[in-house]
């Protein structure tokens, strides 16, 4: 398929698809092959993707999303999905986990790269990282993922279908229930971010709620831990 400057998308051809479920088997592939200490950096070989293709296809960055007018519009605009995502479920779910399900929240703070005896350097830095990584988060699954699988499918299934391969990057092994139930909660706030995304039309909106969570999260743990 053909690109262009405008950010207006011809009829997708089926190649684009193929590209991207090939590009994802061998990203997951590493995922799960490679160490959990650089697990994290097979997104780079996505967003390389991104880089090649929209440079061959004439791509605009509007097409991925990336659109820095509107960001505050966006978020009034999706002011009850921003709160229910990133205030709700942030504080709910660590808070009841700690009473219903221990060893749940103990999974939760064993993704975390970072402990509150690592100093107040270390935590700017995780701050920085996370900034970094929940961008990138937001621009290959709702930016390339999301919006590509809508070129082909309802919208719901590619909010669904991007969704959970969200939450399938953010495996750590333990027990399967309580992975399984980690990474169902990250699915949910997934699709959050992409119904968010679509509403907005904006990863940078999808972005920002994405880290707000995030924080939200990192700051109910400190408090429960």
């Amino acid at each position: 398929m053909k690109g262009n400057t405008s950010g207006v998308r011809s009829k997708p051809s089926r190649i684009v698809l193929a590209e991207l479920a090939s590009m994802l088997a061998v990203t997951y592939a590493l995922y799960f092959l490679l160490p959990s200490s650089v697990k994290g950096l097979v997104l780079f070989l996505v967003v390389a993707y991104i880089l090649v293709e929209r440079r061959s296809r004439h791509r605009s960055w509007k097409e991925l999303g990336i659109v820095r007018q509107g960001i505050l519009k966006g978020i009034t605009a999706n002011w009850h999905l921003f709160i229910i995502v990133a205030v709700v479920l942030q504080i709910t779910i660590p808070w009841a986990a700690t009473f219903l399900w221990p060893d749940y929240l103990q999974h939760i703070l064993s993704r975390l790269p970072w402990s509150p005896s690592a100093g107040i350097a270390a935590f700017l830095s995780f701050l920085l990282l996370t900034a970094l990584s929940t961008f990138l988060e937001e621009v290959v699954f709702r930016g390339l993922i999301q919006e590509r699988l809508s070129w082909f499918f309802p919208q719901a299934v590619a909010i669904v279908g991007a969704s959970i391969l969200f939450g399938i990057m953010h495996w750590t092994p333990g027990n399967p229930i309580v992975v399984f139930a980690d990474i169902s909660a990250v699915i949910v706030d997934g699709m959050f971010y992409g119904a968010i995304y679509v509403r907005s039309r904006s990863v940078l909106v999808s972005w920002t709620v994405h880290f707000f969570s995030d924080i939200v999260g990192l700051a109910m743990l400190l408090l429960l831990i």
